[in-house]
């Protein structure tokens, strides 16, 4: 058995390994999803997304065997690992390499493997998605393709594991800073001019009396524009104009030793603030009465802490979470989703509602054609009057196609560039819209590849999201899976052509035997009558 070297980069391999945190993380919906239906396209009995450490085979999923890990030794992915690319291996038992296995001689009694590599987010293979048989086999190319398509779904979930935990941390690292600052302050009675939370000291009326630095910042106004203000300043007007009353009432109970129902004092709770150019800001507000002996009046001490972040932050996983959820409805109810004709809008749709856009295309370019064509497969209704309506419906019934390579559509299905765009009407090369056509006021196209080979697009305009690069980045998963989608697509229409060319010739056939069974049947009575 040849145990597979070290790559050159281990060191780095592992290091990164570590540091996002997948190692010995517990089961995975989306990845066990991943590996099972691999395994009933490939039609093996197991499949497995695997990790090489430095001294095991770790699998994030595994579907058809129950084992959690192998020594690193005999593990075929390591010769992935090490030569950065895929691995078929027919028949292990005739393999110089494999034929003494213990996977091989002995359970799983491992014949048939194909393996390519998966790489993280900086680059580095940290193992392979595989398929495996318990008898030889040999894959098409067509079916290597499809196999790196599968490893680009598994590196799409690694590297929304690795945003998730990034995001995550930095949750709680926010938290964490909010609570012990809350916890400090609390126990001074003055304000803490470094903080790295807003702080302001108010009177028991209300009128700003000092704040910090940070409060300059998030608020905008210089401290000596904030002292001697009601703090009401700081607040929406809804809110502010009943600041007032709530410190009077306060006041009053407190003498009277009555109870006070308060969410912010001794407590705190997130609000909105507004800032002095207009900017409404979500923050997290802890008040503190500071009790002064000396004094008739106490004061109070404000603790504002900027939650901009937080819920881009929140927003940002809110988002994560859509996209995952139609991933993973994509590829769990593709069969039923292409069997009723229902794959496309749902594309379409998934994808208007994940980039808050008002519209959106998936298009396929035509295998068939010598040159490109779009098929346009879904697209939001734009038209504008009958002529535009007829047109759109020829297009969604597949009898008019986009054959304009030169437009901003064609540079993206024919020419396979990400088309990004603030003025579409306007972009070069563009002779503005129709009359009538609705506005556009943004456009982002995107090529849907299965290697370096266009299958199709994406495209979405009028989009509250921001066009960028960020967004493209965002939307990979989205477009590899469209690009799975595509190809398992074709595989079934080719199999539906393929049981009906069968039916034909079996009807063929039969009519062509009962033909031979009549002129049999004519023949003997006409040697009879000849008799």
């Amino acid at each position: 058995m040849r145990i597979a070297a070290h790559p050159e980069d281990e060191t780095q391999r592992i290091a990164s390994l570590k540091s996002i945190g997948l190692l010995d993380t517990p089961s995975d919906l989306y990845f066990d999803q991943l590996t099972a239906q691999a395994a009933h396209i490939f039609n093996t009995p197991i499949c497995a997304v695997s990790i090489i450490d430095s001294k095991r085979q770790w699998f994030k999923s595994i579907y058809g065997l129950d084992v959690c890990e192998t020594g690193r030794d005999e593990a075929f992915c390591s010769h992935v690992v090490h030569d950065h690319k895929l691995l078929e291996v027919r028949n292990a038992l005739e393999h110089p390499d494999f034929h003494d296995n213990p996977l091989v001689i002995g359970a799983p009694n491992l014949r048939f493997y194909c393996g390519t590599p998966i790489h993280d987010t900086n680059g580095f293979c940290l193992g392979s998605f595989c398929v495996i048989d318990t008898k030889p086999r040999q894959f098409t190319e067509e079916q290597k393709e499809l196999l790196n398509s599968f490893a680009l779904q598994a590196e799409a979930l690694i590297a929304l594991h690795v945003r998730q935990k990034d995001n995550e941390e930095k949750n709680r690292e926010i938290i964490s800073s909010r609570d012990l600052l809350r916890r400090e302050l609390a126990r001074q009675s003055s304000l803490v001019s470094n903080a790295a939370a807003a702080v302001i000291r108010i009177s028991h009326r209300g009128i700003i009396e000092d704040a910090n630095k940070k409060a300059e910042s998030l608020f905008g106004y210089s401290i000596d524009e904030l002292v001697g203000q009601n703090i009401s300043m700081l607040m929406p007007k809804d809110i502010a104009k009943h600041h007032d009353g709530y410190l009077k009432h306060y006041d009053r109970d407190k003498r009277q030793n009555a109870t006070h129902n308060s969410s912010v004092i001794g407590e705190g709770r997130e609000v909105s603030a507004i800032s002095k150019s207009g900017e409404l800001i979500p923050i997290h507000l802890a008040v503190s009465e500071v009790v002064i002996d000396d004094q008739s009046q106490n004061e109070f001490i404000g603790i504002v802490t900027d939650l901009r972040e937080t819920k881009r932050k929140e927003r940002e996983l809110e988002r994560q979470s859509m996209l995952l959820d139609k991933l993973h409805k994509g590829l769990t109810d593709y069969e039923a989703l292409i069997s009723g004709n229902s794959i496309w809008s749902f594309l379409q749709e998934s994808l208007r509602e994940l980039t808050n856009s008002e519209y959106a295309l998936i298009g396929e370019v035509d295998p068939s054609k010598s040159e490109p064509e779009l098929i346009v497969h879904s697209l939001t209704d734009l038209s504008w009057d009958k002529e535009s309506k007829s047109l759109m419906q020829k297009f969604l019934a597949g009898s008019s196609r986009v054959t304009n390579t030169k437009s901003l559509l064609g540079r993206v299905f024919a020419q396979g560039e990400v088309v990004l765009t603030e003025s579409p009407a306007t972009a070069p090369g563009r002779r503005g819209l129709p009359d009538g056509h609705p506005p556009l006021h943004n456009l982002l196209g995107m090529p849907i590849k299965q290697g370096d080979k266009t299958l199709g697009m994406i495209a979405i305009a009028n989009s509250e999201s921001e066009l960028n690069d960020e967004l493209v980045n965002w939307l990979e998963p989205f477009v590899a899976t469209c690009s799975l989608l595509i190809q398992l697509y074709r595989q079934m229409n080719e199999r539906e052509r393929f049981t009906a060319e069968l039916e034909a010739a079996k009807d063929l056939i039969e009519d062509a035997s009962r033909a031979k069974s009549e002129f049999l049947s004519s023949l003997r009575l006409y040697h009879c009558c000849m008799q």
